[in-house]
């Protein structure tokens, strides 16, 4: 293993993606790391993604060639900064050699499959997301992600084979249950997502009535959806993740008053772990009601806090007019 990581160390040197540095005095080493690796993050939030490469390229050359999960966490960061610049070789090289470096991260293989899907190079795509596929520890979640960017890009049949892979699969927990219910969902076989779905909730899969609502909702059955999610809200301690999918399902609905309160509910939460998505939901149901001023007043606080969020900066235009 240790061979290992001075190889990968060495050619991470080689693609100039760390060098050797000194460090003087003042500031520990770890805090400087820390700092620039945040104000690289900042400037991928306002859109500077030059800025940003060199931000991580800092924090890269200040841990040398110490590899370790804090330098991967870098890298992946400094791969999408490079991407989002036109530089796809240069990100693929990247998420390459952390491949190299860790070579059981679904992830590495689902965002490198993305850029050879972007780059049209349709074999190496379909390797990587087959990958990622056996590496996932959701292979639902995996195969419904790969799904989207497929079917987005022209490639739907090969991302219904991904679907059905994970369906194949079939296994009979409840979390088997569960994602087999959201794959229909995503092939549009509503009735079979259903019963899937009810076989999750009976064995207390979470958030499976979200998703049992979701999918008597698509069949047309509302009644029976309000049913299952006033139930669940009775049952617990809707997590912040859930309030936000209850609110999206409400939008769907044209109910934005409810879905307001789901979002709002959702913020209220002890832990909050999306905080962005929670906060355009707000927005936008604000401006569905017609209360264009609190639309304003919140998209002020959500682009100070997203400045790079390019659909937020269009949808403050149109609200400029209101």
């Amino acid at each position: 293993m240790k061979t290992m990581r001075k190889k990968v160390a060495y050619s991470l040197i080689l693609l100039g993606i760390i060098m050797i540095t000194a460090t003087g005095c003042g500031q520990s080493k770890a805090e400087k790391i820390t700092e620039s690796k945040q104000q690289g993050i900042e400037l991928m939030n306002t859109g500077d993604y030059a800025g940003a490469i060199k931000s991580f390229d800092e924090a890269l050359e200040l841990q040398g060639t110490n590899i370790n999960e804090g330098t991967l966490d870098i890298c992946f960061y400094k791969a999408a900064a490079l991407y989002n610049t036109g530089k796809s070789a240069e990100a693929i090289d990247l998420y390459s050699a952390i491949i190299d470096f860790e070579p059981d991260l679904a992830d590495t293989y689902y965002l490198r499959g993305s850029i050879y899907l972007k780059e049209k190079e349709s074999e190496k795509m379909m390797a990587d997301y087959e990958k990622a596929m056996e590496l996932a520890d959701d292979p639902y979640e995996m195969a419904i992600m790969i799904y989207n960017n497929l079917s987005a890009n022209d490639y739907l049949s090969q991302g219904r084979t991904f679907l059905q892979e994970a369906i194949d699969l079939g296994g009979k927990k409840a979390e088997d249950y569960l994602g087999r219910g959201k794959v229909y969902i995503s092939l549009t076989e509503y009735d079979k997502a259903v019963l899937e779905l009810q076989k999750a909730d009976e064995k207390k899969a979470e958030e499976a009535k979200i998703y049992l609502a979701q999918a008597y909702e698509l069949q047309g059955k509302s009644q029976e959806a309000s049913k299952v999610l006033t139930k669940y809200l009775e049952e617990g301690n809707p997590s912040s993740e859930a309030f936000e999918a209850l609110g999206n399902m409400e939008m769907k609905n044209n109910k934005p008053e409810s879905a307001l309160k789901y979002y709002q509910s959702g913020l209220n939460c002890n832990k909050v772990s999306n905080e962005q998505g929670l906060k355009k939901g707000e927005i936008i149901a604000y401006e569905k009601m017609g209360d264009y001023e609190n639309a304003k007043a919140k998209m002020a606080e959500y682009l100070e806090e997203y400045p790079g969020d390019a659909q937020a900066i269009r949808e403050n235009e149109y609200l400029k007019t209101r």
